[in-house]
């Protein structure tokens, strides 16, 4: 989709600052943070919502998830835990119409975002 923000990221048509990325799938720093950290996951192939992903990508989707969390989380920044959230569909709160998941990181003390 020519119009579509993460598709142009995906193909360094925007420049981003990319935390991890395999064959599949890449992570940036979220453009609005609701919360230190926050960062989305993203299909390098458009997909509007996880219904449309094939299964075949359910391994390297993984894999970015946990190295993301992986680099986010070191010694001069400990994080406690993560919330990984995806919205599918308008109702659900999805705002971009392309496949991506919230990776939050936890500290203790905060309180969880909102993220739709």
């Amino acid at each position: 989709m020519s119009d579509c923000v993460f598709c142009e990221i995906g193909k360094g048509n925007i420049k981003s600052n990319k935390i991890y990325e395999n064959e599949k799938f890449f992570s940036i720093p979220d453009k609005n943070q609701k919360i230190k950290g926050h960062s989305l996951v993203i299909s390098k192939e458009h997909f509007e919502t996880i219904k449309d992903i094939r299964n075949d990508f359910g391994n390297e989707l993984l894999e970015a998830i946990q190295k993301t969390m992986e680099k986010l989380s070191n010694e001069d920044n400990p994080i406690e835990g993560f919330n990984v959230v995806n919205n599918c569909g308008g109702q659900a709160g999805q705002v971009i119409n392309h496949v991506h998941f919230h990776i939050l990181p936890r500290r203790e003390g905060e309180e969880p975002p909102k993220v739709y």
